[in-house]
């Protein structure tokens, strides 16, 4: 039963916030210190929604704020709308419900509130995707106004400080080492903890001066020159400390503080909130945030905590410093009114002007290009004509072809029917030679003079869609087959892995897989194999994964789309999905490092994704098929392109089309050797 809250005095308020709180997952921006705090500084709510149970005890509570903005009403849940009321900045946003009955709980709020209340949009934020998930059922438009990732670090993995360093990467070490050599010449390192709540407070007072020279001058400001923001911490500080809820650490080395560290504390995870930095001109290479929640890591792994969470926004040093993470956003859920469509409409006018420039240093970029081109026959095979482009990109121009391959069997060549697409897949390079499926053959191709010099096949083979080479063995994704075929390119001899139980077992009176147009539907539709520490990987498409062929133990659980690609580049596995996610994960720990939706940064782009390219720490081509209608994508599209996306800074830097080149499809995108 959901009710809306009107008469009803603070302290009976707080009785059934805290009854509902402490048998809920303990976030503490929703814990009633923060919302007397809201209360005390932007009023009174507009709305409090509440859910019973049937015998009158609340299972789950929110506010919200109404505004008018440009015409439209809106509501802000658990914030006020008002941006010097809300830069204390609420993270882990979402409805506070009884654990046990979330999802429930979180269903009927949603519900009602599109049923009942008044509004053209919703904010809702800062928060993950599992939280506003539940809003998606109701509102079919959404706007992303602020775009982020969380980071945490997982300490449950370490033991002490040297086994966490050791986790890092060797550049991270370096700068840490090198700080830690020069802060040293200032005695030994202590972190101290506030004792008292008044200390706290005082500590607090001391950072404002080091956070206002770093931030003063940025676009986000420092919350130190707004009074609200102050005033909001220090009843924060003083209404959580006596209950073990604030820990602010000075991070000394002898007599000299190099940081302050503002952190909330729910049971055995920690919320890195706020940190003030002190740089010195004696420390020329100082790297105070790094070397401070280095040791801060290290104190809390020795207290017994498990989570150290730097929580939402870019950094260099969370990056560097976490061992998981996920994507963090505000969305603008909209019901669909006049209002909103010609908002929508000046946005999307607003887009079509955006300035493409890029960087120099992608000037000149040299790639590999595989796809094919549609077939303008309807009763012939959807593609026509495989191809492969050496092409060179620049800055707001049309890549420019180098060199160019495209294939079309001849009529005799049996590995192919009238129903055979001819088109090329994902490809690999092994010396000077590209290896690149066909849906029924494998081509070699010789990089230099681009020309084809061997091809292999085999009765086996139906809707092939990567391989890589390693040793004298070709390793195939044979889609049609749900199977990882191996090729040994000494005898031609064949072997098969299958990436689910009883996959090829269902085919035993098929004698020749190439005569077939489509052995659909698939049970897992394996689509790119991949190699980790001696190990062959392959991502499963249907299951939204990718598992170990050697291994089938080890398992990466990607989710939120169909998975394509899998490109192992420095320390992370880059996953593709074909509604546009780009996920990475840490080869080591497997776990979600980053993770962006491309939709999210334009909702123009909604072809077909599949191959992508690492380029430099964050930066990725990734490539948009022009999509065709099927069962799983039916959305007429721009035109296949080419995508340079900041994955870190969740920004486009640059499109190319490449449909005008003839490829309606792009399976994969590799860079040229530079010694071609």
């Amino acid at each position: 039963m959901i009710n809306e809250i009107t008469a009803i005095s603070t302290a009976e308020l707080k009785e059934k916030w805290e009854h509902v709180y402490y048998q809920s997952a303990l976030n503490p921006f929703l814990s009633w210190e923060w919302f007397s705090g809201v209360v005390a500084h932007a009023g009174r709510p507009d709305l409090i929604i509440e859910s019973q149970c049937d015998l009158g005890q609340p299972l789950g509570l929110c506010f919200f704020f109404r505004r008018l903005e440009k015409g439209k009403r809106v509501l802000y849940l658990n914030k006020s709308g008002i941006p010097k009321f809300d830069q204390p900045w609420i993270e882990y946003n979402s409805f506070l419900t009884v654990t046990k009955l979330e999802k429930k709980v979180s269903v009927e709020v949603a519900d009602y509130l599109f049923s009942n209340v008044s509004f053209d949009e919703l904010v809702v934020g800062a928060s993950t995707k599992q939280s506003l998930g539940v809003f998606e059922l109701f509102f079919t438009t959404k706007r992303v106004e602020w775009y982020s990732q969380t980071y945490r670090a997982d300490l449950t993995q370490f033991k002490n400080k040297s086994e966490y360093l050791a986790s890092l990467s060797s550049n991270t070490r370096y700068q840490i080492r090198r700080s830690f050599k020069g802060y040293l010449t200032f005695g030994a390192y202590k972190v101290h903890r506030a004792e008292t709540s008044d200390q706290a407070v005082s500590w607090f007072n001391e950072a404002a001066p080091h956070h206002i020279s770093r931030w003063k001058n940025t676009r986000v400001g420092s919350g130190f020159e707004n009074t609200s923001f102050t005033l909001f911490h220090k009843d924060f500080i003083r209404s959580c400390f006596t209950k073990g809820n604030i820990d602010i650490l000075k991070i000394k080395f002898g007599n000299v503080t190099i940081a302050y560290l503002y952190n909330f504390i729910v049971g055995k995870r920690v919320y890195f909130y706020l940190s003030a930095n002190v740089y010195t001109k004696i420390q020329r290479h100082a790297k105070p945030g790094l070397v401070a929640h280095t040791l801060a890591i290290d104190y809390y792994i020795s207290k017994g905590f498990e989570i150290y969470d730097f929580m939402g926004g870019e950094s260099q040093y969370k990056r560097s410093l976490a061992t998981d993470g996920e994507p963090m956003s505000i969305t603008r859920f909209q019901r669909s009114n006049w209002k909103t469509f010609f908002e929508k409409q000046a946005r999307y006018i607003k887009h079509s002007i955006w300035n493409k420039s890029i960087n120099e240093s992608f000037q000149k970029k040299r790639l590999f290009v595989t796809g094919g081109t549609l077939n303008p026959k309807s009763d012939k095979a959807k593609y026509g004509s495989a191809l492969v482009l050496e092409i060179e990109l620049s800055s707001n121009k049309k890549p420019k072809i180098i060199r160019a391959l495209s294939f079309q069997p001849d009529v005799k060549n049996k590995n192919y029917t009238s129903s055979t697409n001819v088109i090329f897949k994902s490809a690999s390079i092994y010396n000077d030679s590209l290896y690149i499926p066909t849906e029924t053959e494998i081509k070699k191709v010789d990089i230099k003079t681009m020309t084809i010099v061997d091809s292999y096949s085999s009765p086996s083979f139906n809707d092939l869609h990567h391989v890589f080479r390693r040793d004298n063995v070709l390793h195939i994704a044979n889609t049609g087959l749900d199977c990882v075929s191996h090729l040994n390119m000494s005898d031609n001899s064949i072997t098969h892995s299958e990436t689910v139980d009883g996959s090829i077992s269902r085919y035993n009176n098929i004698t020749d897989f190439r005569e077939l147009a489509s052995t659909k539907p698939h049970l897992s539709h394996p689509n790119y194999c991949f190699e980790l520490d001696g190990k062959l990987w392959v991502t499963r498409c249907d299951f939204m994964d990718a598992v170990c062929i050697d291994s089938p133990d080890k398992r990466i659980f990607i989710g939120d789309g169909l998975v394509h690609d899998g490109v192992v580049f420095g320390k992370y596995i880059y996953f593709t999905t074909v509604n546009g996610h780009i996920k990475l994960y840490d080869k080591q720990t497997m776990s979600l490092h980053c993770a962006i939706n491309i939709s999210v940064l334009d909702v123009r782009l909604d072809g077909w994704f599949r191959g992508i390219r690492p380029i430099d720490n964050g930066i990725v081509i990734i490539a948009m098929s022009k999509s065709r209608k099927s069962k799983r994508m039916s959305k007429k599209s721009r035109g296949s392109l080419l995508i340079l996306v900041d994955i870190y800074k969740k920004k486009i830097l640059q499109t190319w089309g490449v449909g005008s080149l003839g490829l309606d499809a792009i399976f994969s995108v590799i860079e040229v050797p530079k010694n071609d």
